[in-house]
């Protein structure tokens, strides 16, 4: 995730004053070594030293030497259990009894429970359509190893979740929200949920858009950013399907990007319209372009077929989502794939030339389906950045 500010360039600081460690006799920084005792041959530091040496000395001597304590043993050379074994079992390895995962996970847990940055991060989940359903099985497998914990999934339709999520796990009302304690909140439902829900979620947890379409209307973006101040919560944007969406962000904020158009094609059934859109031909020539203009007047007609071009207009926060073009191709040919074209260009330099760019990126995809197979790894990836350990901090940002 770039986890700087949209549309703000990010530099490398060593502001911190962290150096490299200086090696002996270099630099002004280096210390001057006492010599090791008795001719020792190993590299030496005051106080420290091999475990060999002090075995070779005796404790007795070692201690009369100013060794103090031993260096620990490399993390390869430690005896490890193999193969591994299961959770609630103890690693049988010789000389560490009950070293082995589950020993380590019983001795990490006091340290979890006393440093809340590594506790898990609660992620409540909103819509369990085709990416819903497959955030929640990751979730539930893979999520305690990333440090997060499934709070709850709600559903606009609560009879999706039936016999499909534990109850334990089901929200019925989204004004219960707060009740389960969430650290992040996931839509991955409709726009519509952003417009009526997105500020108020931001009372309590971090929110990750996963309709960025709901941002092209003013109104709802105004209200976002005013509740993120307000909160100092959050507000990530999935990316989704959109390819280089951080050097996108880099080269305009360096002034260099002076037009961006995107263009969705697909097979009319993976298209969900609305409006002017919703109400044309469903069975038309075998390529035709439904739309082409500004993205923001695409989005309140193709909500869920807009959010790529939604993402890039947010990461060219010079052009926004009225200078970034936005085109929708209905393709027959397209059946079990989105195909997404990316051209950018720059202002002209002092020879008159442009630097340009064009990608194309063609996502397998269900027949019908509206999210390609490669944005739901996508999708994972943005929730693991966005979802861990981080001090929350206001405004709005892609990952």
């Amino acid at each position: 995730m770039d986890g700087g500010r949209l549309g703000q360039g990010r530099t490398n600081s060593s502001a911190d004053g962290l150096s490299p460690h200086p090696r002996g006799g270099e630099g002004e920084a280096a210390q001057e070594r006492a010599p090791p005792p008795n001719g020792m041959r190993f590299p030496w530091h005051p106080g420290l030293a091999p475990k060999a040496a002090v075995r070779a000395l005796g404790q007795e001597r070692a201690e009369e030497a100013g060794i103090a304590e031993p260096w620990p043993e490399p993390a390869w050379r430690q005896p490890q259990a193999w193969p591994p074994k299961q959770d609630g079992q103890q690693a049988r390895s010789k000389g560490h009894p009950g070293k082995g995962r589950a020993g380590q996970r019983a001795a990490e847990a006091p340290n979890m429970a006393q440093d809340p940055s590594r506790r898990r991060r609660r992620v409540g989940l909103l819509g369990y359509g085709r990416l819903g359903q497959a955030l929640v099985a990751r979730l539930l497998a893979e999520g305690p190893r990333h440090g997060l914990e499934l709070a709850f999934v709600w559903n606009r339709d609560p009879g999706r979740l039936q016999g499909a999520v534990p109850p334990a796990l089901r929200l019925s009302e989204l004004g219960a929200l707060r009740d389960r304690s969430p650290d992040l909140v996931v839509e991955v439902a409709h726009p519509q949920i952003i417009h009526d829900f997105g500020a108020q979620i931001l009372s309590h947890a971090d929110l990750l858009v996963g309709s960025p379409s709901a941002l092209a209307h003013r109104d709802t973006e105004q209200r976002l950013l005013e509740a993120s101040r307000r909160s100092g919560r959050s507000v990530f944007v999935a990316r989704g399907a959109l390819w280089g969406a951080e050097d996108i962000a880099r080269l305009d904020a360096a002034g260099g990007l002076q037009s961006l158009r995107v263009t969705m094609a697909t097979h009319p059934s993976g298209f969900r319209l609305e409006g002017s859109l919703g109400q044309g031909p469903r069975q038309g020539p075998p390529r035709a372009v439904l739309y082409e203009g500004p993205v923001r007047g695409l989005c309140p007609l193709a909500p869920r077929n807009s959010n790529t071009m939604a993402a890039a207009a947010l990461a060219a926060r010079s052009l926004g989502f009225d200078g970034v073009v936005g085109v929708l191709v209905s393709d027959l040919s397209l059946v079990d794939r989105h195909v997404i074209d990316v051209e950018l260009s720059g202002p002209p330099g002092p020879s008159g030339q442009s630097f340009c760019l064009r990608t194309r990126r063609e996502n397998p995809a269900e027949p019908g389906a509206v999210t390609g197979s490669a944005t739901l790894t996508a999708f994972w990836s943005s929730l693991l950045a966005c979802g861990s350990p981080h001090p929350s901090e206001a405004g709005l940002r892609l990952c």
